[in-house]
């Protein structure tokens, strides 16, 4: 189920009942609590009441603790995943009884004088959520040749008890690379990178938190937005540009082989030019064909050779004293 589809209904009182959240206050469209996340962020407890929840967003905030969404609310207090927290909050949402205000609603729509339609609500999360994983380790960082100083400016980590949720409410938990995905300075969600060859068929390599934003953002950007002085590398995988920031080469990933009209806007930004690295399949082909006909009307586009090896190959394959001569042979689109 998809959080964005069902935010708006849930009922904010029932929640904090089950939650155990008593308020102090309500005013206007908050509520004041004395803050109840687990991690000792208050030396002598919380005896001011720092904690709001606002009821219209369907956010918390405390002020020593910091915040996030409904979920990630969900995520502390109940110490259970994503999808866990998503299908506690769905028992929360009010039956839809239509009113007069809606009928007009619909009227309007079928005529075609509807508002414009409101921003898809994504949850966002605490980065205390994952901050028990954050002193992991993993042979798997060094197997990709990604340091710790990039390991630690993307908050990527290792959980050895990560949960996945299958059909007919199947459970698997086992190990798994957390890849955090920050946009806008917010944690908007992550990728697991499941490592164990045993995982039952259910469990794919890499899976995304619910309603991650993928269409709508690229990963890395916010860590190389700013820079300008050097052309950005647009790859598909988010291992790999971990792997290029290891190596002092600024990247995102479109987390595929596509690109949204978005992802194109924000490439669009980079007036240093990109260089497009696609990965060795017809798939990578055709959405470097897409990008570069999309950008150098823009701005200065560079493309990379896909890299020999296997169909799906890209440059988080290569060895990092390969990488400088493989860049040798970027040419103009």
């Amino acid at each position: 189920m998809k959080y964005s589809e069902f935010v708006k209904d849930i009922d904010v009182d029932a929640m904090e009942e089950a939650l155990g959240l008593q308020a102090i206050e309500v005013r206007k469209s908050e509520s004041r609590h004395y803050c109840p996340l687990p991690l000792g962020g208050h030396k002598n407890g919380d005896t001011t009441g720092k904690f709001f929840i606002n009821r219209d967003r369907k956010v918390y905030h405390c002020w020593i603790c910091g915040g996030g969404s409904l979920v990630s609310l969900v995520c502390e207090l109940k110490d259970c995943p994503p999808e866990e927290a998503i299908e506690f909050l769905w028992t929360f949402t009010r039956p839809k009884n239509q009113t007069v205000e809606d009928f007009k609603d619909e009227i309007f729509e079928v005529l075609g004088d509807c508002d414009p339609e409101e921003e898809e609500v994504l949850p966002h999360y605490s980065e205390r959520v994952l901050e028990k994983y954050l002193e992991n380790d993993h042979e798997w960082f060094e197997e990709r040749h990604i340091s710790d100083e990039v390991k630690k400016r993307y908050g990527v980590c290792f959980a050895p008890d990560s949960k996945r949720y299958g059909p007919d409410r199947q459970i698997y938990e086992g190990p798994s690379i957390i890849l955090p995905h920050y946009w806008e300075g917010q944690l908007v969600g992550w990728q697991n990178r499941w490592l164990s060859s045993t995982r039952p068929k259910w469990v794919p390599k890499y899976t995304n938190t619910p309603d991650l934003p993928k269409k709508h953002t690229l990963f890395g950007w916010d860590q190389v937005k700013d820079e300008q002085e050097v052309p950005l590398v647009v790859v598909e995988s988010v291992p790999t540009v971990l792997f290029l920031a290891s190596q002092g080469v600024p990247a995102v990933a479109t987390f595929g082989a596509s690109v949204s009209d978005e992802q194109i806007a924000y490439l669009r930004r980079f007036q240093s030019g990109i260089i497009i690295a696609p990965d060795n399949d017809p798939a990578g082909a055709g959405c470097a064909y897409e990008m570069s006909s999309r950008l150098d009307k823009f701005i200065p586009v560079m493309q990379l050779p896909p890299v020999e090896g296997s169909e799906g190959a890209d440059l988080g394959d290569l060895d990092p004293s390969d990488l400088q001569e493989f860049f040798q042979q970027v040419y103009l689109v």
